[in-house]
């Protein structure tokens, strides 16, 4: 019986780390999905703007970024494709647990829209 105590101590001496490192892994994953949904939230607001108000780009960045503030992130206003335009948001990501991975991600999100009304999309 004690024997079989010390075995069993061993055998989760030896498993721990595996299992928190895998841990870790999916929550680093988990916080990945959840900021790329943010970001492609925010260029969908974006766009959703940018079609009705084409030739406000700056305002249509505004909106973009007032659309979350929980991450630092930037964002692009592109109409010089005619009548789509285009809301680029970018956002470097740090790891929550840093255990797997030390440099930060490059996290992009990339929606396009056709302008509704007959203003010209004005880059800016």
């Amino acid at each position: 019986m004690k024997s079989d105590r010390g075995a069993m101590a061993v055998e989760l001496a030896l498993l721990l780390p595996v299992l928190l490192v895998v841990l870790a892994g999916v929550v680093d994953l988990g916080d990945v999905l959840r900021v790329q949904v943010l970001l492609q939230d925010a260029a969908q607001d974006g766009v959703s703007y940018a079609v009705r108000h084409p030739g406000d780009p700056a305002q249509t960045r505004q909106r973009v970024l007032a659309a979350n503030t929980e991450l630092a992130m930037d964002a692009v206003v592109d109409c010089s494709a005619g009548p789509v335009v285009r809301v680029r948001v970018t956002h470097s990501h740090d790891w929550l647990t840093g255990l797997l991975f030390t440099q930060p991600l490059g996290m992009t999100a990339e929606v396009h829209g056709d302008v509704l009304s007959t203003n010209s999309c004005v880059s800016g």
